[in-house]
């Protein structure tokens, strides 16, 4: 049958079955973290970590093969999200709460037990860095997802750095509350040991399961309100109070819509840091079977571990020790047969394989360049995760606002406006508006 003269069929695009849909909108996630300025403040983030990491690690003149108590927090928490992001997308509660635990006590724990000082020394810098650089790139995300602006990163960050009291407050209360439970507990405990005491304490243990269950109920509430604090200051211009009651109150008024904003923001973290890492170890696996070079060497820690991450989010090993180490090369880690330098004809290449020879200071430097250069890459895959965390966490914020208040996620926070609000700060006898909370 033709098509009547002057009548046009409309076509069905994605678009048209997803307009109505939020959870969608969560695939922007991706596109909104490869942004260069978003990607440089978190490169920026991972560079002052690991220049204060290493300034710490020489000052204390620990060995060279161990790792800074810096590169060894940022590992167990990702280890921690990475382990929670594959349970949530299993749908496995054993896992989950083993990461959340995990992210919440368990690493932070073993932090301080093998680096004491500099656990409490330097986690209140970190703090600072990361809640501030965190904001920036939320604000940056928030304005560029609501209202199509592309903020400049100075800008982005002076508006986290005018507000670093309240980003970091946020960031560190819900956790502080944590700790602070668990370290009443750990008081009761020491206390149950003395006679008559214990008998007290066993008397009211109901109270202890009480804390106990309010302890995990804030463990929860960090895993899946926290990544929604600096997003609500970013988005809201507020304070830490409201920030928090913002974020734990859509965690529990839509609790199942929040684990789905989630599962699909990991299905997509997970795979696109899957395909970018596999790109990296392939490439980073390449220039050392062709040249030779350490890529992945046994006394740097800090390359260690981000390599060791990266396996874990592309689901492969291909790297192994290689040469310039010190350490024997393993057959999977010598240069291609092609390019190998040694004649296959001469003496000192027959008969019993010969011991590895010390490398002399040329070979120093050339492997420490290429192992600078090769670090470039992964902390960029590192940089790129830690941008999808804070750019998802601030989607799903702006989403799950619209799903609890109506209020549409086109609407932001601008200067000049009442924190918390959308009112002019400055209109002569305009109300004091109080937010669709």
């Amino acid at each position: 049958m033709g098509q009547t003269p002057g009548v046009s069929r409309a076509v069905l695009t994605w678009a048209d079955l997803a307009q109505d849909l939020l959870w969608p909108r969560v695939l922007r996630t991706f596109g909104l973290a490869l942004s260069p300025s978003r990607l440089g403040l978190m490169l920026g983030a991972l560079v002052l970590l690991m220049v204060i990491d290493r300034g710490w690690h020489a000052a204390a003149g620990w060995p060279s093969t161990a790792p800074g108590p810096i590169v060894s927090a940022i590992g167990h928490v990702g280890e921690s999200i990475g382990a929670g992001a594959v349970g949530l997308v299993r749908l496995d509660g054993a896992a989950l709460g083993d990461a959340v635990y995990g992210l919440v006590m368990g690493g932070p724990a073993q932090a301080l037990r093998s680096h004491p000082w500099a656990m409490l020394v330097l986690t209140p810098l970190v703090l600072l860095i990361v809640s501030v650089i965190g904001g920036a790139v939320c604000r940056s995300a928030a304005c560029e997802f609501s209202m199509g602006i592309r903020l400049p990163w100075p800008e982005a960050l002076g508006f986290a750095l005018q507000r670093w009291t309240v980003l970091t407050a946020a960031t560190a209360a819900p956790v502080a509350a944590v700790w602070l439970i668990s370290a009443g507990l750990v008081v009761v405990g020491w206390l149950a040991r003395a006679p008559g005491v214990n008998v007290l304490v066993g008397a009211a243990f109901v109270l202890v399961l009480v804390a106990c269950l309010v302890a995990a109920l804030l463990m929860l509430g960090v895993a899946l309100a926290h990544p929604l604090l600096p997003a609500a200051i970013a988005c809201e211009g507020t304070d830490a109070y409201d920030a928090i009651q913002r974020a734990y109150s859509y965690t529990l008024n839509r609790f199942g819509r929040l684990v789905l904003y989630y599962a699909v923001l990991a299905v997509q973290a997970l795979a696109a840091l899957a395909v970018v890492g596999a790109v990296v170890l392939a490439a980073l696996t390449l220039a050392q079977r062709t040249t030779g070079l350490g890529v992945r060497p046994a006394d740097d820690p800090s390359q260690s571990q981000a390599v060791r991450m990266v396996e874990q989010i592309a689901g492969t090993t291909t790297l192994t020790p290689p040469a310039l180490t010190g350490s024997k090369p393993t057959p999977d880690s010598e240069p291609l047969p092609a390019l190998r330098t040694e004649n296959p004809d001469s003496p000192a290449s027959a008969g019993a394989p010969q011991a590895t020879a010390e490398p002399g200071w040329t070979d120093r430097i050339a492997g420490r360049l290429s192992r600078f250069w090769a670090s470039v890459p992964l902390a960029l895959v590192t940089a790129l995760g830690m941008s999808m965390y804070f750019c998802g966490s601030t989607v799903v914020y702006l989403l799950m606002r619209q799903v609890c208040d109506g209020q549409d996620a086109g609407e932001l926070w601008m200067p000049g406006m009442v924190g918390g609000t959308l009112t002019l700060g400055h209109t002569p006898g305009g109300p004091d508006g109080a937010a669709s909370t």
